[in-house]
């Protein structure tokens, strides 16, 4: 099978550091008024910033931080196994030089440094239910409904990985997974069905 992988919320924990980072800066910065809500996705979910502030949190702080950030935990173990078993394995993300000075390079020191194993990837991808349909993806586990969505709509399978924003989002095509543990064995119950 051909799996996709998101990195941001998905691979990574970047909700918390949205939110503690921003936290820090909004209460240096801005008197601490600004939380509007703490399960948003994006900081300016999360705060009443403007997009300039949001920028400046990023080349500030947050960007170093997010260089820091740890994968979820089995994220490395359930990816080498799955590559192991002939899996081929795509990082999409939609990384961009708005918040990156060079998205793929950036991307790849940190898979290279959390030994996260991988056969392509690819950043700055806006679309990602039109490009994983045109190479092919089988899976893909993704954060973001708006991705969830399209990939579904393309015939992909699609798995939800839960985070505190997404809680909302009932669709009964796209699973919910919690952990890499269970990524793994929804591949594996897939590969029985002869997916």
């Amino acid at each position: 099978m051909k799996i996709g992988i998101d990195i941001d919320d998905t691979l990574t924990y970047a909700h918390e550091l949205r939110l503690t980072y921003g936290q820090k800066f909004d209460y240096e910065k801005r008197e601490g008024k600004s939380l509007k809500n703490p399960n948003g996705r994006d900081t300016t979910d999360i705060f009443d910033w403007d997009e300039e502030t949001d920028l400046q949190l990023w080349w500030e702080s947050l960007g170093k931080a997010e260089k820091e950030n740890k994968p979820r935990e089995f994220a490395k173990e359930v990816i080498h196994k799955l590559r192991n078993q002939g899996h081929t394995i795509y990082i999409i993300s939609a990384r961009d030089r708005k918040y990156f000075k060079n998205p793929y390079e950036e991307s790849k020191e940190w898979l290279e440094k959390n030994q996260i194993e991988y056969d392509e990837l690819i950043v700055e991808c806006k679309q990602k239910g039109k490009y994983c349909k045109q190479i092919g993806i089988d899976v893909f586990l993704d954060d973001k409904e708006e991705n969830c969505e399209a990939l579904q709509n393309e015939g992909i399978k699609t798995f939800l990985f839960d985070n505190v924003f997404n809680h909302n989002i009932i669709n009964k095509n796209i699973i919910r997974v919690y952990s890499f543990i269970q990524f793994y064995y929804e591949i594996c119950a897939l590969e029985r069905k002869d997916y």
